[in-house]
């Protein structure tokens, strides 16, 4: 069962000198409980314990930076601590260090620790834990290597014990430990505890101690073509070495190994090995052991468990268990856009009528590059015809990206606001990407909270959840508006809601967040933004989210459009102060983006394109230009023609003295 551990920032929740109080009754509770309450014996100030809770999750997720989240005070932090106890006194600490007042005092004083202090809390679920060797025996030192997932678990405690005998130890970085012990025959209790793991808890018998006993010492994987240490990509045929090593106290007599699995991701081709007679203490190497092949269609980081059995003339069997982790492509797509621009009118949603191109990235965030393949899109509605419904898909190398774009016409008959639902599927050999889209023909479009910037005729307005879900944990986003043609931006909020004083959203009057933010901004809990209309020359309004790392929100609900005649449209030759580089639109983009910057009086200017190697590979412009904005296209080609691959390159401003940079993002 999952069973909370809880800081209360309440009043007399652990007041128990007189009868159960509150943290009591609630660890207590048939069918409920939690592992640890804090709770106060006294009526809590208001900002000790405030500060308290958040140093508390500040070391439980290890660390914070307040310097990176304006309007908040703290001391930073980079350090993690798990233990409970270790987390309540830390946090006290950092308490006392920004505030010693008698309130912060009083405050530790009476704030008690319900629980077992000495406890590793979880913040994720357990990941599984896998033991190269789990026989105990008599008079020879218990060894074993600790993973999760194919990776050692550094700090993971061990513990073996019998007859009330305990000897434990820490993994080391290789997730290594290595127990001395007086143990006899008979029974012995296993435990393995770390962070963010199942816990193992087994009785193991304790073997004699006579005569051989012969187990993996270490192991490696042997590519036929250079790869990854102790890793192997799919269809990959591999050797795997196997070191064996006899640590009983007699010769071990013509040791046979065998090797199997129940996994159905791995082919075991050459199972047998043959290792001869092992001294004690012996260490005998097994290069080219075994012959395996790891499977098409097997998922990424994919962890392949096998067992050794050795095996010698005295007919005794023991078994160790080797780990291997398998990579291979794992394809993902990141949502449907409209592009409407070029035969539309822009506005990212497909009207009555109208052509689009329907956009969808799909990229290998896998460990493995890819076969080649296709993608396709379908739809069953009437109102909607995909010219081209099938692409290629070339090999998609790790962290590789490509942009599935599809030519799609809308009746001239579709009822506005009409739904449609679009299928997409990318299949590379074993290696699939399937989703569903759902979109309106006609009506406004949709924007979630992200980062870029945008232009903006009409359109709803979510958090990043959308309108019926939920935005996330730790989200860091900034988002601008931009007017479409000679307006200004205005935003509605019909509702609103996110996590108090933890979750704020931040609104600047302009193109980014170094303008003035508007009134009342950030905006947090249910503290509704209201009505908003830009009054910047540029008629733009930025957005800036921030939410904590724990749980999301309900977020919000708005209207954005444009309204009236923005300053910059009805008058290029308004008052500059000062030279700047604007948000460039779209961004990411494909094939094209407009660069916009403006100058506060006649000068020189170059603008410029380099790559991160900082070679220039475009020149946009040079010569003089008068007071006023300014904007420039790049359609993503070279000086030379060539279309430039996708990545992320660099804008570079000259403007007299002045110069100004940022990166923008080119994806295919």
């Amino acid at each position: 069962s999952k069973l909370p551990f809880i800081f209360s920032v309440a009043c007399v929740n652990g007041a128990f000198d007189d009868g159960d109080c509150f943290a009591e009754a609630w660890l207590r509770k048939e069918n409920g409980g939690a592992v640890m309450f804090l709770g106060s014996t006294i009526n809590q100030p208001w900002a000790p314990p405030m500060r308290g809770q958040d140093y508390f999750n500040d070391i439980l997720i290890g660390g914070y930076n307040y310097d990176d989240h304006p309007g908040q005070n703290g001391i930073n932090t980079n350090e993690q601590r798990t233990f409970i106890g270790s987390i309540v006194i830390n946090g006290f600490a950092l308490m006392l260090n920004e505030s010693n007042t008698s309130s912060d005092v009083e405050t530790i004083q009476t704030w008690c620790i319900f629980g077992d202090p000495s406890l590793q809390v979880r913040t994720a679920a357990p990941a599984p834990l896998s033991l190269s060797n789990e026989e105990i025996v008599a008079g020879t030192p218990f060894t074993t290597t600790i993973t999760s997932n194919g990776s050692p678990v550094v700090g993971a405690m061990v513990c073996i014990s019998q007859n009330d005998k305990y000897y434990s130890a820490i993994t080391d970085a290789n997730g290594e430990v290595s127990i001395e012990h007086d143990f006899q025959d008979g029974q012995a209790l296993l435990v393995v505890t770390a962070f963010n793991t199942e816990t193992i808890y087994e009785q193991k018998p304790v073997g004699s101690g006579d005569g051989p006993h012969v187990v993996v010492d270490r192991y490696e994987v042997n590519h036929l073509v250079e790869g990854v240490e102790d890793e192997v990509e799919y269809k990959e045929e591999f050797y795997l070495d196997v070191s064996a090593k006899n640590i009983g106290n007699q010769p071990a007599v013509d040791v046979q190994s065998l090797l199997s699995s129940q996994d159905e991701y791995i082919e075991i081709i050459d199972n047998d090995y043959f290792y001869g007679t092992i001294d004690t203490a012996q260490l005998v190497d097994g290069p080219q052991a075994f012959f395996l092949k790891a499977l098409d269609g097997t998922p990424d980081q994919h962890v392949v468990t096998c067992t050794v059995t050795f095996s010698d003339t005295s007919n005794a069997q023991w078994n160790s268990d080797i780990t291997i982790t398998v990579n291979a492509p794992d394809l993902q797509n990141d949502g449907l856009t409209i592009n409407d621009d070029a035969q539309g009118d822009g506005d990212g949603v497909i009207d009555p009528g109208e052509t689009a191109d329907f956009d969808i990235p799909l990229y290998n965030q896998g460990h493995a590059a890819s076969e080649a393949g296709k993608a396709t899109l379908t739809t069953n509605s009437p109102y909607l015809t995909i010219q081209t419904d099938s692409i290629a898909v070339p090999i998609l190398y790790v962290q590789d990206t490509m942009i599935c774009s599809y030519s799609v016409v809308a009746s001239a008959d579709a009822p506005e606001g009409e739904k449609a639902e679009l299928y997409y599927t990318a299949q590379c050999g074993a290696y699939s990407c399937t989703d569903t889209f759902e979109i309106n023909i006609g009506g406004k479009a949709v924007f979630l909270m992200q980062n870029g910037t945008f232009e903006v005729t009409d359109a709803y307005f979510y958090d990043s959840g959308g309108k019926d879900g939920n935005y996330g944990t730790s989200e860091n986003f900034t988002m601008t508006f931009l007017p479409a043609d000679r307006a200004t931006v205005k935003v509605v909020f019909h509702s609103f809601s996110t996590v108090a004083n933890y979750d704020k959203l931040y609104i600047y009057d302009g193109p980014d967040d170094s303008y003035p933010q508007v009134p009342g901004s950030p905006f947090s809990s249910d503290e509704n933004p209201g009505e908003i209309e830009a009054t910047n020359s540029e008629g733009a309004l930025t957005f800036k989210f921030r939410s904590n790392p724990i749980i999301g929100g309900t977020g919000w609900e708005a209207d954005i459009y444009t309204t009236g005649v923005s300053e910059i449209a009805a008058d290029n030759n308004r008052i500059i102060k000062e030279f700047s580089l604007l948000p460039n639109f779209p961004n990411p983009f494909n094939p094209q983006t407009t660069i916009r910057y403006q100058l506060a009086e006649k000068a020189p200017v170059q603008v410029n394109i380099y790559n991160l190697l900082g070679q220039k590979v475009r020149q946009l412009f040079h010569g003089t230009q008068n007071r006023g904005l300014h904007q420039i296209v790049w359609n993503g080609k070279d000086q030379a023609g060539h279309t430039l691959s996708s990545g992320i390159y660099i804008v570079q401003v000259q403007a007299g003295q002045n110069t100004a940079r940022q990166k923008i993002l080119l994806v295919k």
